[in-house]
């Protein structure tokens, strides 16, 4: 896997931690948090990411809200949702934004690897 780097938005530090440990062990990525979505179109505006991860449900700007803000942009790299919420209408939703993957909390390491993975190429 050529170097990557990815975008992390997740409110919880033990989920940011463990999604790391999770991709700690894929070759040449680079890993950049943010605690909620307005904290990560920041980050966005400082470097270019080719993969987010991203929770649904934050403080300040949630993902469907970032999800929103996203969709306004020329260009914008594939998203994994990774969230607690798992219903028909929430999947959905976050598939009209073209989302690449989602995945239900909790968090299985092997699943979120292979997810960016796939997206990133191997």
């Amino acid at each position: 896997m050529t170097a990557h780097t990815v975008l992390v938005i997740e409110d919880s530090p033990t989920m940011r931690q463990l999604m790391s440990l999770a991709l700690r062990r894929l070759p040449g990525l680079s890993l950049v948090a943010a605690s909620n979505g307005a904290e990560a179109l920041e980050r966005m505006a400082e470097v270019e990411f080719d993969l987010i991860l991203l929770d649904l449900n934050m403080p300040v700007m949630g993902g469907f809200t970032f999800l929103e803000h996203l969709a306004t942009r020329a260009t914008r790299p594939p998203v994994i949702v990774i969230t607690t919420e798992g219903d028909a209408a929430d999947r959905e939703r976050a598939a009209s934004f073209g989302v690449a993957a989602y995945v239900t909390k909790p968090l299985r390491a092997n699943d979120l690897a292979s997810a960016v993975t796939k997206i990133l190429g191997a």
